[in-house]
């Protein structure tokens, strides 16, 4: 039976915790994944919701045009709705670039293991 060397050993032990790490790190990822995907589809509720919110906004609009001073309040109304939507979309857009940056980052780690 031939005896292993000590550094045999300590090479054994790092492709060892080299395993452990790469399963780590793919755990993550997939993990990641999951959460990017979530992300994704609460997005596309929220856009639908967006949507049945803007349809109903613009019923009450109609109404609220036949009245004194109907115009300027559907202008109002207008402009907060445009200020919104830039509000959501650029929360979204940040939401987003950060799972796609922390993605690429970690995709990057495993490519150099």
């Amino acid at each position: 039976m031939a005896v292993r060397s000590s550094e045999d050993l300590l090479q054994d032990q790092e492709i060892k915790n080299i395993k452990d790490q790469l399963g780590r790190i793919v755990a993550h990822i997939e993990s990641e994944q999951r959460t990017f995907a979530e992300t994704g589809k609460r997005v596309s509720m929220l856009e639908r919701i967006y949507e049945s919110q803007q349809k109903l906004i613009d019923k009450l609009d109609s109404i609220i045009r036949n009245g004194n001073g109907g115009l300027q309040l559907r202008v109002d109304r207008i402009e907060q709705r445009e200020d919104q939507g830039k509000q959501r979309l650029t929360m979204w857009l940040a939401i987003a670039s950060g799972a796609v940056g922390l993605l690429s980052l970690i995709l990057q780690m495993t490519n150099k293991l």
